[in-house]
């Protein structure tokens, strides 16, 4: 008994050549997906109803992303103090902005009373909002979950097997 079995590639072919041309465009939205989900999350578990959320939400809002067709990317936030809040620091005095020269030297803050507190330097604590999530994701699988979602999709998308 002989069974014979007639395939034709041509099709799955040119199929594979497609995900070849959309791998770009793939990973692409396999690294956004990914820095959505870092994004919500920081959101969620770092931000929301804590000290650096209480005022105005601008270090959420300053929270972006960018990816690239080969698989890299970067998220940052881009307000100019997030870098002192995710990685601590010392703010010093700048001689150049003094309004008193008796305290030159000193950094100068008015106090809710009226009264004026002046200090050598300020050591602001390290809290990190950001680069924590990020590393929760690509130290588990989370980023890898994700991503393998993304690529379901889009070759389900693209053999019409849906």
């Amino acid at each position: 008994m002989t069974l014979q079995i007639d395939f034709d590639a041509k099709d799955t072919l040119n199929k594979l050549d497609l995900v070849k041309k959309d791998m770009n465009k793939i990973a692409r939205r396999m690294m956004a997906k990914v820095f959505q989900a870092i994004r919500r999350d920081t959101r969620n578990t770092k931000l929301k109803g804590q000290v650096l959320q209480k005022r105005s939400g601008n270090l959420m809002k300053s929270i972006v992303y960018k990816t690239k067709p080969d698989f890299t990317g970067y998220i940052v936030a881009r307000q100019i103090y997030a870098g002192m809040h995710e990685f601590g620091g010392k703010i010093l005095p700048n001689g150049k902005y003094r309004m008193n020269e008796k305290y030159k030297g000193y950094l100068s803050f008015k106090l809710e009373d009226g009264t004026f507190r002046h200090i050598k330097e300020l050591t602001i604590p390290r809290r990190p909002f950001l680069g924590d999530v990020f590393y929760s994701y690509f130290t588990t699988n989370k980023a890898e979950i994700l991503m393998e979602q993304i690529l379901d999709i889009a070759l389900k998308e693209l053999f019409n097997d849906k």
